[in-house]
């Protein structure tokens, strides 16, 4: 994973916890982020419409406006400043039908607390240089889905032979080689 330069991107942090805005800024801070709002749930899509961040990282369960209401703000709204940007979700939910709703909900990535350092930073690198193209139907606006390209699978192959849950559960490089298997 090369090194990049994040002192130029725009960062908002929104949650409501005092302790994770801490741990979430000086992680941001340590990877040369300059530009760093935090805001609480009420404030955030204004926040975010005023500032049009590069990135926007959120937890799910906020006491009066929810990650996934946010998000669904932001990805169709009309009033979104930019419905394209990268939404990181923090959350607690770890189980997969909870993840999928996430998904489903157009987040860009999802990290499960206790949240790492390492991790974050992997999730931000990998949406700078891996960017998915965003999909628009009559019920979803986001982030393609897909993580992977499997080559000379048809769609229908595509949707009868993956198994969602387990391919959640491990990282990309193993999804793809227990695809390659079967």
């Amino acid at each position: 994973m090369a090194h990049h330069d994040l002192s130029k991107l725009k960062f908002r942090v929104c949650d409501n916890n005092v302790m994770m805005q801490n741990i979430i800024t000086t992680y941001l801070q340590y990877f040369g982020v300059k530009n760093i709002i935090i805001t609480d749930d009420k404030n955030c899509f204004d926040v975010f419409n005023t500032e049009n961040p590069d990135f926007i990282i959120l937890d799910w369960m906020m006491p009066d406006v929810s990650g996934i209401e946010i998000t669904q703000l932001i990805r169709k709204s009309p009033k979104s400043a930019n419905p394209f940007a990268n939404i990181i979700m923090i959350t607690a939910q770890t189980d997969a039908s909870k993840i999928l709703f996430a998904r489903d909900a157009g987040i860009t990535e999802i990290i499960c607390k206790p949240i790492a350092r390492n991790i974050l930073y992997k999730k931000i690198i990998g949406t700078i240089e891996t960017p998915r193209n965003f999909i628009r139907t009559e019920s979803f606006f986001g982030p393609d889905r897909r993580r992977f390209e499997m080559p000379n699978w048809t769609h229908i192959e595509k949707r009868n032979s993956l198994n969602i849950e387990s391919t959640i559960k491990k990282s990309d490089d193993e999804a793809i080689h227990e695809s390659s298997t079967q």
